[in-house]
């Protein structure tokens, strides 16, 4: 079994925590990850070098013990992306910490995400794809092994790549990953026997994906929406009771406004993209919803003497 990751109790860098981050493509999360290594307020900063890309980051007096697991700090560790199938179910997070550190122990886990409007995001993706990026290498791992080529088409030659791809055909790919990216990353994919499409009807599988990534964002620690920039950091900073020493909305600039998208294409992208949709509308009200509660508790914080209760009450 994966070992069981936190929601409500209090993060502690000097203790067993380790801050998991899930990266889903194009939702601001190469900004978040690089705050995190860059521009958090704690005793012992992650050592970084110039000109790598990866940064160190050791607890405080504890050496070889990490309590970041993410692009900037571990790398890559569990696959290009990794979703939350390939990082939590499959317990590859804790396999590849007991490698890294030379140890087997007990940690708590505290899994975190950031989502973006779908639209929005869709839309980034192909530009970013249309410029040459593809993710090819991504293992897209589910019960112990990645799909094979009848499960999961690609879409383009391998040794050809996807550069400059129009939107047009960029839609019409049934088996492009970039429809409802963010509900497929944040579901348990076992759930439907993985990438295989003969187990289930489509629309039961879509429903056990859309209920399984809701319930696993539920249970996240923290999950930031790109569009709410400012009101994202305010809760990270309260529910990790860790503060930034930037501004992390000044980060999140974004040039998929600047594509020209015909009313054809828009609805292609809405009817490709409907679990993606669901989920971000349920994200956002769990998200006023849980921003709402720390606000509340900001406030009693201030009148109150008794500190420690404001970490035994959850946060819905």
């Amino acid at each position: 079994d994966s070992p069981k990751y936190c929601r409500v109790s209090r993060f502690s860098i000097s203790d067993n925590d380790v801050l998991v981050f899930i990266h889903i493509q194009k939702t601001a999360g190469t900004s978040f990850e690089k705050f995190l290594v860059h521009h958090l307020n704690i005793e012992q900063p992650c050592q970084c070098i110039k000109g790598r890309k990866r940064c160190t980051c050791f607890r405080p007096n504890r050496r070889k013990e990490i309590w970041l697991f993410s692009r900037y700090s571990t790398g890559w560790l569990c696959g290009l992306h990794a979703d939350f199938t390939e990082l939590y179910v499959s317990g590859c997070v804790d396999q590849m910490l007991n490698k890294r550190e030379g140890t087997q122990r007990s940690r708590r886990y505290f899994y975190t995400t950031f989502l973006r409007e779908p639209i929005s995001r869709l839309i980034s993706e192909y530009r970013h794809v249309n410029r040459g990026a593809t993710w090819i290498a991504s293992r897209h791992i589910c019960n112990g092994r990645p799909p094979t080529s009848d499960e999961l088409p690609l879409c383009f030659d391998p040794n050809q790549g996807w550069d400059d791809v129009s939107l047009n055909e960029f839609l019409h790919c049934p088996f492009n990953l970039a429809f409802n990216r963010q509900t497929r990353m944040l579901a348990d994919l076992t759930l439907v026997n993985c990438y295989s499409r003969n187990s289930t009807d489509p629309k039961t599988r879509d429903r056990i994906l859309l209920e399984s990534a809701k319930k696993n964002l539920m249970d996240m620690t923290f999950f930031g929406i790109k569009e709410r920039m400012e009101d994202s950091q305010m809760m990270f900073e309260y529910l990790f009771n860790i503060s930034f020493n930037r501004q992390l909305s000044a980060w999140s600039r974004s040039k998929s406004n600047d594509t020209d998208v015909t009313s054809k294409q828009m609805k292609l992208i809405r009817k490709n993209n409907e679990l993606d949709i669901e989920l971000y509308d349920y994200a956002l009200k769990l998200f006023n919803h849980r921003l709402a509660a720390v606000l509340n508790r900001s406030m009693v914080r201030k009148t109150s003497e008794d500190e420690p209760s404001k970490y035994q009450i959850p946060i819905p």
